[in-house]
C-alpha cells in the first residue's frame, strides 16, 4: 500500500511541479512604539496577555494615534509580563516597546512576542530613575558602530579602530609604504584589537564608545547656487564640527524621478566658514599622466572643483541645473549619537558578547534592526535621556518598519520625497491589509467545531413533527479538510575624499 500511495503522490507531483494553491507566508514584524490606554488585561479566557495602547509614530500595520488591541503571543505571555513588573510598565501612560509584531489577518490585532518599558507612567510621577527626562524620537539610523583606542597600534594600523557592527571586517585609511591606502581588517584582528583596548579601558586616553550614526533631514539645507552652498555648510558644521554632510540631489524627469549622493570629507581646522570656502574653491587641473590640461580658446590651465559635490558632475554644471529648477541640491547632516562609553554597565555586556561571537550572524538585534549594509538606513525608535547638559540614548533602537527601507539616497525630507518614502504606512496599511489573500483551505480540526449554546438543543414541536414526518436521510459527511574577511570587497565602502 505504501508503494502504491508513493507512486500516487510522484504523479502528483510531476502533475503539479511541485506549486501549492497559496504562496508561503512569512510575517515581515517591525516594532510598534505605543502609550498605554489601559491596564494590561491579563483574565482573558485563552489565558492571553491583552494590552489596549495608541502608536506614536506610524508603521506597516499602524498609524499615528490610532488605538491598536495588541495581544501577547500565549509562549511569551510569562517573559512579557516579568517585563512589565520589572519595568513599572503596566501604568496607564507608560509608553512601550511592542517587538516583533505583525497584524493577526484573523482577528485584526496586532500579535507580539516581546514587550519593553520605554517610559513608566510610575516611574515619572515619582521622578524615579530619570523617567521624567525621557523622551521617545523617531530617527533616521544606520548600523551601531564601536569605535575604540588601537592600544598597541603597529605598522600599517589605524590610530582607532572603526567596528561597524554588522559585518565580519573593518576598512581603514592608513599608511603603506608612506601612501595612504584603504585596507579591511578581518574580523579576528577586530575581536584582538577590542579585548586589548577593553583591558585598558582604567587608563586614561584609552576610550571604548559606541555610536549610533543617525541622519537629519529635518537639519537639511536646500541650496541652489555656490553662496547658499557656503551658507549652508558654515550653518551646518558651526553646529557641530564633527558631523558629516551629505549631498543629495532629487530629479523629477520625465522618465520617472531620481536621486544621487556623495558624502563631504569631514571637517578640518576650527573654522566652519573657512573650511566650506575650501571644499568650494577651484584648483588647476591636470590629466591622468599628471600633465597640465590647458583650456584650447585661452591657452590657461583649466580650473576643477577641488572637490565635487556629486561625483562626475561640475559644481558649477550642478549649480546651474538647480537654478534652471532642473534638479534639487540638499545638504543633509549625520549626527553620531554616543549609546554607550566604556564607564557603562550595558557596554560590558555588548563587548562580552562580541568577543564570545564567532560571526556578525551572532548579532541578531543588529541584522534585525539594520541589515547588512553599513550604508542602509532605517527608519526607527530611540529613548534619549537628558542628564548634566547631555543626551544619552537608554533604550532602542526600535525598528518601526519591516526592513532598512532606506539607502542616505531616499531618506524623506522637507526638501525631497524619493519614490523609495512612499512605503504603506497608516490609512494605507489598512488598504494593503484588506486586499491579502484569504486563508487556504485546511483540514478541518476540533477547534473548527463551532460553540454551542443551550439554544442550539432546544427544538419546538412543529420542528419534532417534521423530523419524524420526514423520509430518513442518510448523515452528511464531513469534511476534511574568528572569521576572516570576506573574499570580495563590498561596494560603496570608499570612505570620504581626502582634500
Amino acid at each position: 500500500m505504501l508503494s502504491i500511495l508513493d507512486e500516487l503522490k510522484n504523479q502528483s507531483a510531476q502533475l503539479t511541479r511541485g506549486a501549492t494553491a497559496q504562496a508561503l507566508v512569512r510575517h515581515a514584524s517591525c516594532n510598534v512604539i505605543a502609550r498605554l490606554d489601559a491596564p494590561p488585561d491579563t483574565r482573558d479566557r485563552d489565558g492571553r496577555l491583552v494590552l489596549r495602547a495608541t502608536p506614536l509614530f506610524g508603521g506597516p500595520y499602524t498609524r499615528a494615534g490610532g488605538p491598536e488591541t495588541f495581544v501577547v503571543r500565549a509562549e511569551r505571555v510569562k517573559e512579557c509580563l516579568d517585563n512589565l513588573n520589572k519595568g513599572a510598565g503596566s501604568g496607564p501612560g507608560s509608553i512601550l516597546a511592542f517587538g516583533n509584531a505583525w497584524r493577526d489577518r484573523e482577528t485584526g490585532d496586532l500579535s507580539v512576542g516581546w514587550i519593553n518599558t520605554c517610559v513608566s507612567a510610575q516611574k515619572v510621577q515619582g521622578a524615579l530613575n530619570h523617567h521624567q527626562d525621557r523622551r521617545v524620537e523617531e530617527v533616521f539610523a544606520q548600523m551601531p558602530v564601536l569605535d575604540f583606542t588601537n592600544v598597541r597600534r603597529a605598522a600599517g594600523e589605524p590610530e582607532r579602530v572603526r567596528w561597524p557592527l554588522g559585518q565580519d571586517f573593518a576598512e581603514a585609511r592608513v599608511q603603506v609604504g608612506g601612501r595612504w591606502q584603504t585596507v579591511a581588517f578581518d574580523r579576528a584582528w577586530l575581536k584582538e584589537k577590542l579585548e586589548q583596548a577593553w583591558d585598558a579601558r582604567p587608563q586614561e586616553g584609552v576610550s571604548v564608545n559606541l555610536r549610533l550614526p543617525v541622519l537629519r533631514p529635518e537639519h537639511s539645507w536646500a541650496v541652489a547656487d555656490a553662496a547658499g552652498a557656503a551658507a549652508a555648510l558654515e550653518a551646518l558644521l558651526a553646529a557641530d564640527r564633527y558631523r558629516s554632510v551629505l549631498t543629495r540631489i532629487g530629479v523629477d524627469a520625465a522618465d520617472g524621478p531620481g536621486s544621487d549622493a556623495r558624502w563631504q570629507p569631514l571637517m578640518r581646522g576650527d573654522s566652519a566658514a573657512e573650511w566650506a570656502a575650501r571644499l568650494l574653491s577651484k584648483a588647476p587641473g591636470f590629466d591622468t599622466r599628471g600633465a597640465p590640461v590647458a583650456d584650447p580658446e585661452t591657452g590657461e590651465q583649466v580650473q576643477v572643483d577641488r572637490f565635487s559635490l556629486i561625483e562626475g558632475i561640475d559644481n558649477d554644471v550642478l549649480f546651474a541645473a538647480a537654478g534652471r529648477g532642473e534638479l534639487i541640491i540638499e545638504f543633509l547632516p549625520r549626527d553620531l549619537l554616543l549609546v554607550a562609553s566604556k564607564n557603562a554597565v550595558g557596554l560590558a555586556h555588548d563587548v562580552k558578547a562580541l568577543l564570545q561571537s564567532e560571526s556578525a550572524d551572532d548579532l541578531h538585534a543588529v541584522h534585525f534592526t539594520f541589515g547588512r549594509d553599513p550604508e542602509a538606513v532605517s527608519r526607527v525608535a530611540l529613548v534619549l535621556q537628558r542628564h548634566d547638559e547631555r543626551t544619552y540614548v537608554v533604550a532602542g533602537p526600535f525598528r518601526l518598519d519591516t526592513g532598512p527601507n532606506y539607502a542616505p539616497a531616499t531618506v524623506p525630507s522637507p526638501h525631497w520625497q524619493p519614490p523609495a518614502a512612499s512605503a504603506a504606512t497608516g490609512a494605507a496599511a489598512d488598504a494593503r491589509a484588506s486586499a491579502e489573500p484569504e486563508p487556504p483551505l485546511e483540514p478541518a480540526t476540533v477547534q473548527d467545531i463551532p460553540e454551542l449554546s443551550d439554544d442550539d438543543f432546544e427544538l419546538d414541536q412543529a420542528a419534532i413533527g417534521a423530523a419524524l414526518d420526514a423520509a430518513p436521510q442518510p448523515p452528511p459527511q464531513r469534511a476534511e479538510t574568528v572569521i576572516p574577511a570576506p573574499a570580495t570587497r563590498p561596494v560603496n565602502r570608499v570612505p570620504a575624499p581626502t582634500l
